[in-house]
């Protein structure tokens, strides 16, 4: 039997760096464009380490979340100048770390919406050590949420596959009668800033 070896990506050192670089220069956020789209994220564009049996580097996570936190830290200066309500968070996945964490905003409809994308949150389980530690992650309230995937029947035909039915799972009809299939697939951190939070410098 062949054992499956963790491979690891070539230029850990040039992403860390890469990482570090962006932390200090965020691209402002284009307000107008959210006012008139609703919603807006930056993920963190680490797709060659989003590949199967790679491990992410703790070193690179530290450093990934330190530039989603300095995004949300511009992010929320922009949108504390503008006059409507806002809803902004880090979403910092555990499985799918590398393709799905990021920083999200939204306004108007969207406001509603974005919350109810993650379940069953939690503020009794602590954001890890390796993340809370880091300078700015103690000023955002976490909480450990699910994430689910929706599915349809037709892209199933035979059934749903049995690693779908091992998970939390069940059905959801939306207002046109068009049935879903939704599975928890992962663990997510949703940071968010309380309302009794001191501003972020």
């Amino acid at each position: 039997m062949k054992l499956l070896l963790m491979k690891k990506p070539w230029g850990t050192k040039r992403l860390l760096r890469r990482l570090e670089k962006e932390s200090l220069y965020i691209k402002q956020l284009n307000t107008n464009a959210l006012l008139r789209t609703q919603y807006t994220y930056r993920k963190l564009g680490l797709g060659p380490w989003h590949t199967p049996f790679v491990v992410v580097p703790v070193a690179v996570r530290q450093q990934a979340l330190h530039m989603l936190l300095a995004t949300f830290r511009q992010w929320h200066q922009a949108l504390i100048a503008q006059p409507k309500k806002f809803y902004l968070a880090i979403w910092l996945f555990e499985r799918d770390f590398a393709h799905s964490s990021q920083v999200v905003a939204a306004v108007g409809k969207r406001i509603k919406r974005y919350p109810h994308l993650v379940t069953a949150c939690d503020l009794a389980f602590l954001l890890p050590a390796k993340y809370r530690e880091l300078p700015g992650a103690d000023q955002l309230e976490w909480q450990a949420c699910y994430w689910s995937d929706w599915f349809e029947p037709e892209d199933y035909p035979a059934g749903w596959p049995a690693w779908m039915l091992r998970r939390p799972h069940h059905t959801y009809t939306n207002d046109t009668g068009r049935e879903f299939f939704v599975v928890q697939t992962d663990r997510v951190w949703v940071g968010t800033l309380p309302a009794h939070a001191i501003p972020l410098s």
